[in-house]
């Protein structure tokens, strides 16, 4: 507990929010009021908590689509609080950890013993069945050590709480005398003791004096802790819910969140935001961010028309090129005409003015924020597929357009300086290599457009360089695969801030940079990790959008290409799909004319957690290289050239007894309070260990190289005017065989 209280107090609020993240995953207790003995005041963690965000299913059915989600910080709950005066035999943390995981640190655990005046919150969120629930959805605060020692945190706890548990083993006079002047007949107080007959006397005395009824006490028995969680639980049962976080200042305690970066950072986001209209996104993202729509995208259609020219009919190339660039300068003229929105205008302030660590606050302020307006839209549009099944595919459509976050007002960043010619935006590429280097991810490949902003990512990467004073040397790893349990292992590997879990329907590629430090360079060969994730890969929700196999091929042939190691995300759902990727990039790589780069590509099986996983799925394996190195033979028999290349393992590099990993599920089961598994935790370590044992056996790439090449496999992929328009090899080698016959 000290080390929680040490690492809090070291941490700016930006890393404690990640440490709360963290923490709440893995449903460890998360400090509140956190005491700070050298000032000897008391913190409340307000913004901290801020972006901790569950889903669960209500008992009371408020919502027709079975679950909520939404930040623990804004969602009214009960609030039970649960304290210790004098010593007592059954101890308030353990009766309130669960059997399988400890929630709060208690005295059977090693260091448990230790009294600390830290204050520690845990939610209980129920799964929705009544029989495995034991609560409804609480909010549970628990303060270590004896009450008597800690009067402000008490004061805290009795304006706040709505019900107050009092563990109490030795109910002398004292005792009562505490309680008498430290609570009334109105105070929402439950007394937990012990059965005894001297104690039993004493309390008569003082429930006639507060006017307590049978209702207020729970008799704990300390040789049956089971017995005494089910009192709790039909006790804690019967309570009703109230919240306030106002009655703080009352007591003057320090609230994190008020302070001049987090409050002048919401009055940012406030500006921006706050008139958003939280049922209607996609007109708000139209008005808001206009550069990035229609415009942006017709403008990616023709780039790329302009490289396969299906349309150009009877003119020369000259001419059709020609009017291509005509109307793509019309495009940004029109984009230029557009201007800036008042919302953008903000922003762009926002984060070319702002000093840097302001910065980085408004951007966190600004993230939450969008998140919560999101959660609240797709709550409303879900709840209308209750009633209108016939307008599912409408929905759908509106749940996509009404995805709104951070990136997309990055990206409509990087159209404002490509369409504007104003002298006012020239800082903007050198403020994204700013935030870029301060971990913020950046956009590489828009999945809406297809496209990728070429001169805004030169222009950045340009002014990496500038800043640093030098060309570094960049290892690129990427992840390829469904949404599900992809970003995760890349967050918990390197501590990356990739969005998990968020249900919003976007797809394309973002990328990140890890600093690596100067020990580990020396070792390693490198001095940046550029982390390339990707989304909306053979997504659901998009398969139903026009050429949804071609966006798919492209994405993966990019991140691929562009990678030193790639990760492929692997489950029982999604084999086959993935091979059928797989089998696309091989066929364009042994058609592209860049210069020669061999990825290295690594299996990530997920929710592979049994003892024997590796040792019985070898034939799947097996049987999966066999296929693929099938259709690289196929695929270069149609190239002609074979004589080059005839395994898999010729065109990306793989080997099957080392380039595996299988990944138990990330949760201990599948209950809203389920934690994150341990050996979960471990095998990403062994996942991350191999990779930077891998990297080392590659000569990582200065960054001029990098830019150089991330333009030489756009080039080719726009060029690529005949293979991504196939699902899979089989479907190409059929084609051609029928377009011979049909010669014939």
């Amino acid at each position: 507990l000290d080390l929680v209280t040490a690492v809090f107090l070291c941490c700016d609020s930006l890393l404690q929010q990640v440490l709360m993240v963290k923490m709440s995953r893995c449903h460890f207790a998360l400090p509140l009021l956190l005491p700070d003995p050298g000032k000897g005041n008391v913190t409340f963690l307000l913004w901290a908590m801020r972006p901790v965000v569950h889903k669960w299913r209500p008992h009371d059915g408020e919502t027709r689509r079975g679950y909520r989600e939404d930040s623990m910080v804004t969602t009214p709950m009960p609030i039970i609080s649960f304290v210790r005066l004098g010593d007592c035999s059954v101890s308030n943390n353990s009766v309130l950890s669960n059997e399988n995981h400890e929630f709060f640190v208690h005295r059977a655990m090693e260091c448990g013993d230790c009294c600390r005046s830290i204050s520690k919150v845990c939610f209980y969120l129920p799964c929705g069945e009544s029989q495995l629930d034991l609560f409804p959805d609480i909010f549970t605060v628990n303060l270590r050590g004896d009450i008597r020692d800690h009067p402000h945190q008490l004061q805290v706890l009795k304006r706040t709480a709505d019900a107050m548990f009092i563990f109490v083993e030795n109910f002398g006079d004292e005792e009562c005398e505490f309680l008498s002047s430290n609570f009334n007949s109105n105070s929402p107080m439950f007394l937990a003791i012990k059965t005894d007959e001297k104690v039993l006397k004493k309390l008569k005395l003082f429930s006639k004096s507060l006017s307590l009824n049978q209702n207020n006490f729970c008799f704990m028995d300390k040789r049956n802790e089971k017995k005494n969680k089910t009192t709790l639980q039909k006790t804690i049962t019967d309570i009703l819910l109230k919240m306030a976080t106002k009655v703080q200042q009352e007591l003057n305690t320090e609230i994190d969140e008020y302070v001049d970066l987090c409050t002048k950072s919401k009055h940012s986001v406030d500006s921006i935001l706050g008139n958003v209209n939280k049922s209607n996104l996609s007109e708000v993202k139209a008005i808001m961010l206009p550069c990035q729509g229609e415009l942006w995208q017709k403008w990616a259609e023709l780039s790329k028309e302009q490289c396969h020219s299906k349309r150009r009919r009877d003119q020369t190339f000259e001419a059709y090129n020609r009017e291509i660039e005509d109307r793509k300068l019309q495009l940004r003229q029109q984009q230029s005409g557009k201007g800036l929105s008042q919302a953008m205008q903000t922003f762009a302030s926002a984060i070319l003015d702002l000093p840097a660590e302001m910065k980085m606050y408004f951007l966190q302020s600004m993230s939450m924020e969008l998140d919560a307006l999101f959660r609240r839209a797709l709550f409303l549009l879900r709840e209308s597929t209750a009633d209108v099944k016939e307008e599912l595919n409408k929905l759908s459509k509106m749940m996509t357009s009404s995805s709104l976050g951070l990136e997309n007002f990055m990206r409509e960043i990087g159209q404002i300086y490509k369409a504007s010619k104003e002298n006012a935006h020239e800082r903007l590429p050198a403020t994204m290599a700013e935030l870029f280097l301060k971990g913020v991810p950046m956009e590489l490949l828009d999945g809406d457009a297809g496209c990728i902003p070429i001169d805004w990512i030169t222009e950045v990467f340009g002014e990496v360089r500038k800043k640093l004073g030098r060309d570094p040397c960049v290892f690129v790893l990427t992840v390829l695969g469904q949404s599900s349990g992809k970003s995760t292992p890349l967050n918990t590997k390197f501590g990356l801030q990739f969005a998990v879990g968020s249900g919003r329907c976007t797809r394309g590629a973002f990328m990140q940079l890890v600093p690596i430090d100067d020990d580990s360079k020396r070792e390693l060969g490198f001095d940046f990790l550029l982390v390339i994730d990707t989304e909306g890969l053979k997504s659901p929700e998009l398969a139903k959008l026009d050429n949804c196999h071609e966006r798919d091929n492209e994405l993966a042939t990019v991140v691929i290409g562009l990678s030193d190691l790639t990760l492929i995300n692997l489950a029982m759902e999604n084999a086959e799909e993935m091979k059928e990727i797989l089998q696309m990039v091989v066929h364009v790589f042994l058609r592209m004319t860049v210069a020669n780069k061999k990825p290295h590509c690594v299996f990530v099986h997920q929710n592979s957690g049994d003892v024997s996983a590796e040792e019985n799925n070898m034939q799947a394996k097996k049987e999966l290289l066999d296929q693929l190195n099938a259709l690289t033979k196929s695929a270069a028999e149609m190239e002609h050239k074979q004589l080059y290349y005839n395994e898999f393992s010729d065109v990306i590099k793989y080997d099957l007894m080392q380039d595996n990993y299988f990944i138990p599920g990330l949760f201990h089961g599948t209950s809203c309070m389920a934690s994150v598994s341990d050996g979960y935790s471990e095998k990403v370590y062994q996942l991350k260990r191999y990779l930077l044992r891998s990297s080392k056996e590659k000569n990582a790439s200065e960054c001029c190289c990098t830019i150089q090449w991330i333009n030489d496999i756009w080039r080719n992929v726009k060029n690529e005017t005949y293979i991504f328009q196939f699902r899979n090899t089989l479907v190409v080698k059929a084609y051609n065989e029928l377009n011979q016959k049909f010669a014939e």
